[in-house]
């Protein structure tokens, strides 16, 4: 042993190891992860998108500028 200490291991910390380490084997869709599949891929990167145009426009707006087009951000949204 390092140190002549004794090496205890944590039972919980190797079951999770061992399900990470396997992750693919164990994984199946079900309803719980299609939804969260959905919101982590598709609405909250959506709802960034939207932010970061919007916060374009405003600072558009306040320099004056035109508004630019942006994929997915043509006509007046606010």
């Amino acid at each position: 042993m390092v140190g002549g200490m004794e090496f205890k291991p944590n039972k919980h910390l190797e079951e999770w190891l061992y399900m990470r380490e396997n992750q693919a084997e164990h994984f199946r869709f079900n309803k719980q992860t299609t939804k969260t599949a959905v919101i982590w891929g598709l609405i909250v990167p959506f709802l960034a998108y939207r932010f970061i145009v919007s916060e374009f426009h405003a600072q558009d707006v306040k320099a004056g500028r035109p508004r630019r087009e942006f994929l997915g951000a043509k006509g007046d949204y606010k």
